[in-house]
Formats: C-alpha cells, structure tokens, sequence
C-alpha cells in the first residue's frame, strides 16, 4: 500500500525577542502566522488528511502544526511531540519515519532547518532550500514504514508561500 509522506518546515518565526528567550521557544511571526493558514488551505481544498501528526518540541514547529490540524480539521491528539525534530540531522527524521505505525497511510513532519532542507536535497527530491512553510511531498511505494530510505522515497511535489502570491 502506498504511503504518503508531508515533511513541512515550520512557518517563519519572530526574531523580535531573539536575545530574550531561548531559540526553542520562539514564536511565529504574524507573517508566519499567515503562510501557515494559506498553505494548511492548500492541502485541505485537496482533501489531505493525516493519519498522524509528528512536531519538534519547538514552539515554531509546534505552533505550525496545531495551525494545519485545526484548518485541516484534524484532531489536535494526532500531534505528536519528538525532540529528535528539533534541529534535526536528516536522518533523526528518517528515524521518525522509519518508525511510524504500519496501519498509518499518511503522515505529518513538522521540522526546522537544516536538517529538513538536507533531507530534501539527499532524497529524490534534491532540492536546494526548503522554504518556510514549504511542504515536500513524498510517497513511499513500501508496506512497511521502517523500509524508508533516501533512495526508495519518491518526490511528488513541493509547494512554499512565495508559490502563491496573490
């Protein structure tokens, strides 16, 4: 059965107390606000849903996620927090994939860069950057989860909020 995967970097955050709170602890900024509820509605008018919703401990990552639960009308418990999200190397997210339930199709990853921007260069995708807000698109053509890797992950799309200025 095919498997469906959403690697999304979280929206852009607020610099605006930088020096003042620790960098796990910052917010969205109001644009980030923003790109995260245009993007959530880009998946939500093609009738995406997860199975399960995987975000860092970071409030940017976390505040992103919850932002596309709720326009994608899914339940907030399908959020489930990993540290291991938090500035993560590309392969403590193919951890969390390789991981994931078998009976789950479609699956949420909610991360920071660069490790979000390094997966998606070594897998099919090869892209450059992953932009805030941006979503990688990837199936995986495998029954089992834990038989994840860069090389079988296809690339279906990616989609950033620059994509759709109005």
């Amino acid at each position: 059965m095919k498997k469906e995967i959403y690697l999304i970097r979280h929206a852009k955050s607020s610099w605006q107390h930088a020096g003042e709170i620790a960098d796990i602890n910052r917010p969205l900024a109001i644009k980030g606000l923003l790109a995260a509820k245009k993007m959530s509605e880009k998946l939500a008018h093609k009738k995406v849903a997860f199975d399960k919703i995987f975000a860092s401990n970071g409030i940017r990552a976390l505040h992103t996620a919850t932002i596309f639960a709720k326009t994608m009308c899914q339940e907030p418990s399908l959020i489930h927090i990993y540290s291991q999200l938090y500035l993560p190397l590309k392969s403590n997210i193919l951890d969390v994939i390789k991981a994931v339930d078998d009976k789950d199709r479609v699956i949420a990853i909610f991360t920071h860069d660069p490790g979000i921007t390094d997966f998606a260069f070594n897998s099919n995708a090869n892209l450059q950057h992953v932009a805030t807000a941006g979503i990688v698109h990837y199936t995986l053509d495998e029954d089992n989860w834990n038989e994840a890797s860069f090389s079988n992950l296809e690339f279906e799309s990616y989609d950033f909020p620059k994509n759709h200025l109005a």
